[in-house]
């Protein structure tokens, strides 16, 4: 039996079932361990960004709708959640697509006073998130069924490093 690793043609079937169109381009992000993240990008519309769950890692799909449904309305900048599928054959979300360039490349070139705006942001969404429960463990994940998950951040890195 073969496993069909998502790529860049379901993600963006995924995207057009959402959008109700295909779109021009579907890109595939460098980063992410847990999941295959994708950006669509259509003519005369913001792209998207389409997360599809590895298989170990579907109920992380279901934790992040809980987390986006408790978080966003306190004000944490999530990006909107367009479509689920979360008993699709592939787990996926469709979300909105933030404007802008990732942190990580650009934060050299920044002010000072806009790395202060940003920690600022970065701090009331840490102070809006810290008032949910951890249930003990590192993050704020929704506990996975059964009941496994990492308890501190050295475990995060651990595990990541395998």
């Amino acid at each position: 039996m073969t496993v069909d690793v998502p790529n860049a043609t379901i993600a963006g079937n995924l995207a057009a079932a959402a959008i109700g169109h295909l779109p021009v381009e579907v890109r595939r992000f460098s980063t992410g361990g847990r999941h295959y993240v994708f950006e669509a990008k259509f003519e005369g519309r913001a792209p998207v960004v389409v997360r599809i769950a590895a298989e170990h890692s579907r109920s992380a799909m279901v934790g992040a709708v809980k987390l986006s449904n408790l978080l966003r309305p306190q004000g944490v900048p999530l990006p909107e959640i367009i479509a689920e599928g979360l008993n699709h054959r592939f787990s996926h979300l469709v979300l909105e697509r933030f404007p802008g360039a990732d942190l990580g490349g650009v934060i050299r070139d920044l002010s000072d006073a806009s790395l202060e705006a940003i920690a600022t942001k970065v701090a009331a969404a840490q102070r809006a998130t810290a008032r949910t429960a951890s249930a003990g463990r590192y993050g704020y994940a929704v506990v996975p069924a059964d009941g496994t998950g990492r308890r501190a951040t050295r475990e995060v890195v651990a595990g990541s490093a395998r």
